[in-house]
């Protein structure tokens, strides 16, 4: 039935809207005025305003003078509507920025911003942006709109009081009588009449009444008779049962929904459906056009409602409208399903708990249904296999795990025979992913079971990719350390015996005179030395010395020095390119200058003295999990490529083992000597299969700061300095060797084969105030005190003891870093005449 309105309501109303419309139809026209004329006059005033302080901006910018642009700027804010000025360079720099409190608070209506170019001599210096608060405009038209409120209020209550008048004396007195008796009537009192004088219209209305009360009367008499059946049906219903009117009102309900809320009957007829589903339900039945009578459609919604004693309740509730006598009603049908919600969350709480099971396991896991289309994976299977879980859900399983060995290119998939057989598999093998990488991986594929039926499968695979990787590089590790145990110990020996055999070709050719043929012969003698020394440096490589004496080196200069030298002679083209801030490296430049000579010697032969060889050098900074299983810091990249046959891939795992070579005369040390010596810088090296050229790429660390490198030339002379030397070494041949050596240059010389011999010798003459100038110490003296032990007991009987360090090893804590040890100088197995020298120069020079 449609909404009736009062008379009153509807002359108020029209006056109200009249009225309104006046006052809005003003307020627009004087807002529109009052904006339109404020606005112009500050658009005017500002542009004005700006033109003018950017040609005082002109010079102080050109000259970069900022106290006087601040001051300018300072004076520009003092005016009433400037509240923000910022002043930038020709380089989007900001050099002056002010901006007070108010020009914070506005809105960006309340403010306009006007900027401008400064040029000066045809030169562009910058910008200036001038921001002026337009409050004034606001407040002319908040003063506007106080002034119309004012008007459209007395206007109003005047209309108001004298409608209101003249309706309650024609109008309401007469409707009020006949709304007392329709109230009765509500109540049930049906025996109620109009009694009484009106005028012609309302006289009319009063028969009208009273005619409709005596039918009122008799279809009550007839609808309780039918109410009474109704109610017996509805209480045989499992469900409750609730009718509501047009006002969501209660007005029938089932025995169920007493039991189901907990109210009485008589309760229920307070209740609207507000009360009992929630003001969102009732505004959502509200407002549904589909429901009518018109449409047989049944609502169905699931909600959680309260019953008397506050518990809630999940609820089923099935909505239609039905209609009563020609009046639509709705019904509403309500199921408890609690029950329901409970086993839900039973199967939604297991579900949870295995995707919680799935996420925290760290290997990829899969779930396939018995068709092996994927139903769930995890995120560790996602990153594996480079799939997203959205877009292959439902999808076969064996699209995305692709087996590339070649003892799995069988007739069936392996996944598809374990759906057939209904056995688990392992598996280690090489995948390819969903982006075509080659990773590979470890894991297996069971059925899953339940009493005899096959639901699907799960896959577990694990990326060992790195793992591999990682255990390659042990196990060339583990190759290079056996090598460097045995050649060690060769090299050891071998240093011994070429020490003593340089220190008496030296004699030789001291004190063989001007016999030319035998002084040739000593030469070659000692190019072979020098030959045999440079074979047992690589092999010193392997061992456990060998150990680099780093420092901060330009890597440049070491890399052009080494690389030009080799190619002198050649045919051969080199490329060097670098950046301009280099950083310096922290290395052994011999060693480095080693590792570069190698590789380059390898391309030139394989180039075979023609092409070109182009090295990049480049500073690189490492992050977490990088491919080259460094820490994370700054680093050099040095990358050697030439354009000679390259390098195969069947072999390029090999080419830094030992021994490996593919030349006829050569003996496989080379590239293990880079490998090694790269490894004890905390580098990384990688050899690239190509075809068309062979590419070597060398990671190595950065220093902190560059030192300066002492290059001297200066010429080394014999020294007329007589010394008292005590020398330690276990080998015969090398003492009786440098007491003839030593004691030729004037030298007085004394040797032992024990360390403790050499503390009481020195102690002896320490205190017979004859202490030995200089102390030559053999590290290694097997079965007796070497001479780092000596050193630590002359030490405290002598602080100021000089000492040299001799081995035939490059120990990498004591060689690398003899000063820590006590030692002034190292001496390295097999020395020469030369280095001696030098030696006692940097020793005694003063």
């Amino acid at each position: 039935m449609k909404k009736r309105v009062t008379i009153k309501k509807q002359l108020f109303k029209r006056i109200f809207i009249t009225t309104t419309i006046v006052t809005i139809f003003f307020s627009i026209v004087n807002y529109i005025y009052i904006y339109r004329t404020e606005s112009a006059k500050l658009n005017q005033k500002s542009e004005e305003s700006i033109t003018n302080f950017t040609k005082f901006l002109e010079i102080p910018l050109w000259n970069f003078d900022i106290q006087l642009l601040e001051k300018f700027s300072l004076l520009l804010m003092n005016e009433k509507r400037v509240c923000a000025v910022k002043i930038i360079d020709d380089t989007k720099n900001k050099i002056v920025s002010f901006e007070d409190d108010n020009c914070k608070s506005l809105s960006q209506n309340n403010l306009l911003t006007l900027r401008k170019k400064i040029y000066y001599k045809n030169n562009y210096l910058g910008e200036v942006f001038i921001t002026y608060s337009k409050i004034t405009v606001s407040n002319q038209l908040v003063k506007f709109t106080i002034n119309n409120f004012l008007l459209f209020i007395s206007l109003l209550i005047i209309l108001l009081l004298i409608t209101h008048n003249s309706i309650n004396n024609f109008v309401i007195y007469p409707l009020n009588i006949i709304n007392k008796y329709v109230r009765k009537i509500s109540e049930g009192d049906y025996s109620q009449t109009i009694e009484g004088d009106y005028s012609y219209e309302f006289e009319n209305i009063k028969d009208a009444f009273n005619h409709m009360v005596t039918n009122i009367q008799s279809y009550h008499e007839e609808l309780i008779s039918i109410n009474k059946k109704i109610l017996t049906l509805l209480d045989t219903i499992p469900d409750a049962v609730l009718i509501f009117n047009k006002k969501n009102e209660i007005i029938e309900i089932n025995k169920t929904a007493e039991m189901i809320f907990g109210y009485r009957a008589e309760e229920f007829r307070n209740f609207t459906m507000k009360k009992l589903f929630g003001y969102k339900f009732e505004r959502k039945i509200k407002y549904d056009k589909s429901l009518n009578p018109f449409n047989n459609d049944v609502k169905e919604f699931e909600i959680e409602g309260k019953n008397k004693f506050g518990k809630k309740i999940p609820l089923s509730i099935r909505v239609k409208v039905v209609s009563l006598n020609n009046v639509n009603h709705i019904m509403a049908i309500v199921t408890d399903i609690s029950k329901r919600k409970e086993a839900e969350k039973s199967i939604i709480s297991e579900k949870e708990k295995l995707s919680i099971t799935l996420r925290s396991i760290t290997d990829g896991v899969i779930v396939t249904d018995e068709k092996s289309n994927i139903i769930m994976l995890n995120k560790p299977a996602q990153s594996i296999l480079c799939i997203n879980e959205k877009e292959v859900y439902l999808q076969p399983v064996i699209n995305y795990i692709e087996f590339i060995d070649d003892n799995n290119l069988t007739e069936k998939h392996p996944i598809q025979k374990v759906i057939e057989n209904r056995k688990s598999i392992l598996f280690a093998e090489k995948i390819k992913n969903n982006k075509g990488e080659i990773i590979s991986v470890e894991g297996s594929c069971s059925p899953i079971m339940f009493k005899t039926e096959f639901l699907g499968t799960i896959i577990i695979i694990k990326d060992v990719t790195e793992k591999e990787k990682m255990e390659k590089e042990i196990l060339k590790a583990q190759k290079l350390e056996s090598l460097g145990l045995l050649a060690g110990g060769i090299a050891h020996d071998f240093n011994n015996l070429m020490t003593a055999i340089n220190t008496f070709n030296t004699l030789i050719r001291l004190n063989i005179g001007d016999n030319e043929d035998v002084i040739n012969y000593t030469e070659n003698i000692e190019k072979i030395i020098n030959s045999a020394t440079g074979l047992t440096g690589q092999l010193l490589t392997f061992s456990k010395g060998g150990s680099p004496v780093k420092g901060s080196h330009d890597i440049y200069n070491i890399v052009e020095d080494t690389a030009k030298f080799i190619l002198s002679g050649t045919a051969i083209k080199l490329k060097i390119n670098k950046d301009k801030n280099l950083w310096p490296a922290y290395v052994d430049s011999n060693q480095i200058s080693q590792v570069i000579h190698n590789i380059v010697l390898n391309a030139k032969q394989a180039m075979k003295n023609k092409g070109v060889i182009e090295i990049n050098i480049q500073n690189v900074q490492l992050e977490n999990d990088n491919r080259f299983l460094l820490s994370e810091g700054k680093y050099i990249s040095i990358i050697i490529k030439d354009n000679g046959p390259g390098i195969p891939e069947e072999i390029v795992n090999n080419i830094f083992d030992p021994f490996f070579s593919t030349k006829k005369k050569g003996n496989g040390i080379g590239l293990s000597t880079v490998y090694s010596i790269i490894k004890k810088h905390n580098g990384y090296i990688e050899a690239t299969p190509s075809d068309d050229g062979a590419i070597f790429t060398i990671i190595l660390p950065v220093a902190e700061q560059k030192e300066q490198e002492e290059i001297s030339d200066e010429k080394i002379d014999y020294m007329d300095i007589k010394l008292k030397i005590l020398v330690l070494d276990d080998e015969e041949s090398i003492r009786s060797s440098l007491i003839e050596l030593l004691g030729f240059l004037g030298h007085k010389v004394e040797a032992f084969d024990d360390g403790k011999l050499v503390i009481e010798k020195y102690s002896e003459a320490f205190r017979a105030n004859e202490p030995y100038d200089l102390l030559i110490l053999d590290l290694t003296v097997p079965g007796g005190m070497g001479g780092l032990e000596a050193l630590k007991e002359i030490l405290k009987i002598d602080p100021n003891a000089k000492a040299i360090v001799s081995s035939g090893y490059s120990d990498d804590v004591i060689i690398a870093d003899y000063k820590k040890f006590g030692f002034s100088e190292v001496m390295p197995k097999p020395f020469k005449l030369e280095q001696i020298l030098q030696i006692i120069k940097n020793l005694f020079a003063n």
